[in-house]
């Protein structure tokens, strides 16, 4: 279930547009994949603060078994990981993705411990905490970013962006197979879990903290819709609308957020057959 969408930028640069459609790709993937459970809540660029220190996460997932932040990044068409775990893009280094992920799960775990009475239960007697709930975090980059890893590196938090889905989808059955009373110790998968009211009040908890950023963009008014209105075309890579008609062997939309192609069909109204596009 999708709890909160992304909070658009009002005048966003060149590569904060850039960095809003590889936001708004992950979140399509999430929703896609998500958006009709029941048990599975996500936030899409949750903001909150506490004690004058600011997380602004990307992408949160909260269900039974914890917690999984996903930082999407729009780093180009290649990314080199050296042997020290270090980012590099064209030649310059740049601070590691996966440390900003870890670092806003700690402010979020403790964010959360702030209020552990009200949203979590005790257990004889004792207050449960988040302190050993698990966190996991994933960076995603975009489809066609190359991924160069130097000497064999094992970095599992990167990965594609569709790729993440599936990760976390294995993450999820891994910690419910371990969960069961006659299942087979598995490290820490399965030891740790909400019950439904704890999982719903954090969620409630989570959603009245958002502080939207003073540069969000403040939400449109929604206008009467008129059916006589072209349809609205968008990029099939990161389903944004900034495209401009170009001509190769044939006629595309370009895409400005995210430099992707897509093909311009038309189809007819009576017959539903691809027309030809001509130039007028």
């Amino acid at each position: 279930m999708i709890i909160k969408d992304k909070d658009s930028i009002a005048s966003p640069t060149k590569n904060e547009a850039k960095g809003e459609a590889a936001e708004k790709q992950m979140a399509f993937l999430l929703n896609r994949e998500f958006g009709e459970s029941k048990d599975v809540f996500v936030f899409n660029d949750l903001r909150i603060e506490r004690s004058g220190e600011v997380a602004q996460i990307d992408h949160l997932i909260v269900y039974r078994f914890g917690f999984v932040i996903i930082e999407s990044k729009s780093i180009g068409n290649s990314v080199i990981i050296n042997q020290h775990k270090e980012f590099e893009i064209r030649s310059k280094g740049i601070k590691s993705p996966i440390a900003q992920a870890n670092l806003q799960g700690k402010l979020l775990k403790s964010y959360l411990r702030d209020s552990e009475s009200e949203l979590l239960t005790k257990m004889l007697n004792m207050q449960t905490t988040f302190t050993k709930c698990p966190l996991d975090v994933f960076v995603a980059v975009a489809e066609k970013t190359k991924i160069k890893r130097l000497g064999n590196v094992e970095l599992p938090e990167l990965k594609k962006a569709d790729q993440v889905i599936s990760s976390i989808l294995d993450l999820m059955k891994r910690h419910k197979k371990a969960s069961g009373l006659l299942s087979k110790p598995d490290g820490q998968f399965g030891m740790y879990k909400f019950k439904e009211e704890e999982l719903h009040k954090i969620v409630d908890h989570l959603k009245a903290s958002h502080t939207p950023s003073a540069r969000a963009a403040a939400p449109k008014k929604s206008e009467p819709k008129d059916t006589k209105k072209m349809p609205t075309y968008i990029c099939t890579h990161c389903h944004e609308t900034n495209l401009t008609i170009e001509y190769g062997r044939s006629y595309y939309f370009k895409c400005h957020s995210c430099d992707g192609n897509t093909p311009i069909k038309n189809r007819c109204d009576t017959c539903n057959t691809v027309t030809r596009t001509r130039k007028s």
